[in-house]
């Protein structure tokens, strides 16, 4: 094979790794698709095609520029993926000199170069996640501009999961001992390498950690993880960071927004101390405008507290429709408790600075 033909077969093992890292990374086939092939002008293909096959052949037929260009924006798109999309989100306010000693400890862990974690690695995954400490280290620094910079920071993580799985996944013996089976499902160990963040906003005088994986986790292991990356964070500053947000006394002012989103859930006590969950069972829908709803909610003169809620914004994406998530998930334990906090956030399916900040922006309204 001459050099220019091996150069380009480089480059051609180097596109189907990144394709393979988004699925490793969490992004879902559809989204492969919408959100990063579509607008790298990539020919649509079937969904009962291969898209990957499909994907392949196409930049196969590409010059090597116009390739490395691709290979160069997949890099960057898978960025903005591990940075802005499924994350748990709790704010700090912080003076400059607290985000100052916060910046200056981890960057000085990063030039450390006895530095473990994925800093080798990244943005690609080693096959083993044991090779990871479960030990929170900084991997990458990013400014996104002049006012906010951003550390990527590692750890392994193990967890058990419930997955969803079929009927054939049962065995005939166990079948004949249930009834009406309507879903099977099983639960196992997870061992993961998770990426989150520490947000410095100088701007804003304010500490953000973004605790990735959202959807993943169960709220005990939520709390396990959170309180790592808080452990973390307290040691760069050399000190306590202060009481996070409070997003309890919120949720009310986020189902009345008239700002086009949609409430797909929505749990709250009435006045009399009725408790009511409710959700849609199409997330196209809108429970604001569901007959039972709006019965209720008149019903009750539109007095209520709520302590969860789940609101989606939909948009248009190079001729594909795409949606943004808020949601804001708390008990009523705590609103009966009285004086409690809901501290975090989700902030869901976002693979842009612009797609997070307009969620923020309804966050911090």
């Amino acid at each position: 094979m001459n050099t220019a033909l091996q150069s380009k077969q480089l480059l051609l093992n180097e596109f189907s790794e990144l394709y393979e890292l988004f699925r490793k990374y969490g992004v879902n086939q559809s989204s492969v698709r919408t959100r990063i092939f579509n607008p790298l002008k990539f020919p649509k293909v079937k969904i009962s095609d291969n898209h990957k096959e499909a994907c392949e052949k196409h930049a196969s037929l590409m010059n090597e520029k116009d390739l490395k260009k691709v290979i160069t924006d997949l890099k960057l798109v898978l960025e903005k993926f591990v940075i802005f999309n499924d994350k748990i989100v709790q704010f700090y306010d912080m003076n400059h000199m607290q985000l100052k000693c916060i910046d200056d400890c981890i960057e000085k862990e990063l030039a450390n170069k006895n530095n473990s974690g994925l800093v080798n690695y990244y943005p690609g995954l080693p096959h083993d996640p044991n090779i990871i400490d479960e030990v929170v280290k900084p991997i990458k620094s990013i400014k996104l501009n002049n006012n906010v910079k951003i550390f990527l920071v590692g750890s392994r993580r193990e967890y058990y999961k419930v997955f969803q799985l079929s009927k054939q996944d049962l065995t005939q013996t166990a079948l004949s001992t249930i009834q009406d089976v309507k879903e099977v499902s099983a639960k196992g160990m997870v061992s993961e390498l998770a990426i989150d963040l520490v947000v410095l906003d100088y701007a804003s005088s304010r500490l953000e950690l973004r605790l990735s994986n959202a959807t993943a986790m169960s709220k005990t292991n939520t709390s396990t993880f959170q309180n790592k990356l808080i452990k973390y964070v307290r040691g760069a500053l050399g000190g306590k960071l202060g009481d996070p947000y409070d997003f309890l006394s919120k949720v009310n002012d986020y189902y009345f927004a008239d700002d086009h989103g949609r409430v797909v859930a929505f749990d709250f006590l009435t006045e009399e101390g009725v408790e009511r969950t409710e959700k849609v069972r199409n997330k196209k829908d809108d429970l604001k405008d569901e007959s039972y709803h709006i019965g209720g909610t008149e019903k009750v003169n539109k007095i209520f507290q709520s302590h969860s809620i789940a609101k989606v914004w939909d948009f248009k994406f190079d001729n594909s429709d795409c949606r943004i998530s808020l949601k804001v998930k708390g008990s009523l334990r705590l609103l009966l408790k009285g004086n409690q906090t809901i501290d975090q956030v989700y902030l869901m399916d976002c693979f842009s600075e612009s797609d997070y900040n307009y969620l923020l922006s309804k966050l911090m309204l």
